[in-house]
């Protein structure tokens, strides 16, 4: 097969497919033989990457044979001479992003009883004190001071405080930057729109985009990048109570907008409206939402 035949996509499923294979027959050690075509130090970044996470799994709440670790320890790439400093930093480079991938599916599978907003915060906290990023966390009376309103509506309706997270990466001499911005509801019941049973199974998941933005600028700092990077989250549970904001209600922004509501269930886009004025005060060159 040609070398443009093979995407980025098809080396990391491939990767991918090699450690869940050796996994699959408990095999400790196992070589994969890259062809000569695919052995650029991108390619060997690709492969290792999607190597690494074939053997992702969330372990943390399984009991008995179910908890058994991955068994593969070591899995090796057979490749024709490459340039060893650049094959390294590859090979760094699909650690680091493996490693993110891996905190934000962690984040991701946790139970929305366990990563409520607070949870959120100290984990994002954590992680980022150790990498080095600077870390801002509002609680409900910094961000309504700020006049955060549509955030703050949606987060009315819970026993459990929000969170707004602010995280950044600032290196020396940087040469732009960026904000990314992701959806932070850590359950999202549609509120008093509610949701049926079947359409809130898997609304845990309403921060995957928070969780995204939080990993990603770790791995910025994890990699020193020369860009700026902020990573922004709203994080709020969207719940049914005597509190809940109401259909018919009207809403004042942080920009000053104002918005109507009829369907409690639009949550994400009330609380990325606020998370996205406060970026746009940070003059970024760039903004991505991730929902």
């Amino acid at each position: 097969m040609a070398r443009h035949d093979f995407s980025t996509r098809d080396l990391l499923a491939l990767g991918g497919r090699a450690s869940r294979l050796a996994k699959a027959t408990g095999a400790r050690s196992a070589a994969l033989v890259v062809p000569a075509a695919s052995s650029s130090p991108a390619d060997i970044e690709a492969l290792a990457e999607g190597a690494t996470l074939g053997l992702y799994q969330f372990a943390k709440y399984l009991k008995g044979e179910r908890a058994t670790p991955a068994a593969l320890e070591l899995l090796t790439f057979l490749v024709k001479a490459v340039d060893g400093a650049a094959t390294a930093s590859a090979l760094a480079r699909a650690a680091s992003t493996a490693r993110a991938v891996a905190r934000a599916r962690d984040l991701v599978n946790e139970p929305a009883g366990m990563l409520t907003p607070s949870r959120l915060a100290a984990t994002a906290d954590e992680w980022a004190r150790a990498a080095s990023l600077s870390v801002e966390v509002l609680d409900r009376e910094a961000c309504r001071k700020l006049g955060m309103g549509l955030y703050l509506a949606v987060a009315q309706g819970s026993a459990e405080e929000p969170r707004f997270i602010h995280l950044a990466w600032r290196p020396a001499g940087a040469r732009r930057r960026v904000v990314l911005v992701g959806k932070g509801v850590t359950f999202d019941s549609g509120g008093l729109s509610l949701k049926t049973n079947d359409g809130m199974l898997d609304m845990k998941t309403d921060m995957a985009g928070a969780a995204a933005v939080i990993a990603a600028t770790i791995a910025a700092a994890d990699e020193r990048l020369p860009v700026e990077v902020h990573a922004l989250a709203a994080c709020t549970e969207n719940m049914p109570s005597g509190s809940s904001y109401k259909l018919g209600d009207v809403l004042t922004s942080m920009a000053g907008k104002t918005v109507e509501i009829n369907n409690t269930d639009a949550e994400g886009r009330l609380t990325l409206a606020d998370a996205l004025t406060f970026g746009l005060g940070l003059q970024p060159d760039k903004q991505t939402a991730l929902r």
